[in-house]
């Protein structure tokens, strides 16, 4: 037979796992709304990276301080490597780098037409 604290915990567990169910779909839709409201998540700006990396013989590092300096951040040089460790780890560019390439967006496109390889598509060797 159950006791009263027994209720007690089914109850909290039962409202802890309601709680977190209901706050994941919200935390979904709200995602959803967000992606389909931002359009610097619409865009793949690892493609734009690539090929200014390509265009300018620079690597991302580089583009990335070039991108804070013209934002205003290049006094803060950690906050950049650490955008930047960022980047390497979960592929998510920081929005000053996004600004940077979509202000260049169609001369980036203009200069290099060609196709640009994913990091799905990179082959083992590189």
């Amino acid at each position: 037979m159950i006791q009263g604290w027994e209720h007690l915990v089914l109850a909290l567990c039962i409202t802890y796992i309601l709680h977190y169910v209901i706050n994941k779909n919200k935390k979904a839709k709200a995602q959803d709304e967000r992606i389909n409201r931002d359009p610097y998540v619409q865009e793949d700006w690892d493609d734009y990276l690539a090929k200014l990396c390509r265009i300018t013989k620079k690597n991302a590092h580089e583009l990335m301080m070039i991108a804070a300096q013209e934002a205003g951040l290049n006094h803060n040089k950690d906050k950049i490597s650490q955008d930047f460790r960022v980047f390497i780890q979960t592929g998510e560019l920081p929005g000053y780098v996004k600004r940077f390439l979509e202000k260049g967006k169609e001369h980036i496109d203009a200069i290099d037409e060609g196709p640009t390889l994913r990091k799905d598509q990179i082959p083992p060797a590189f």
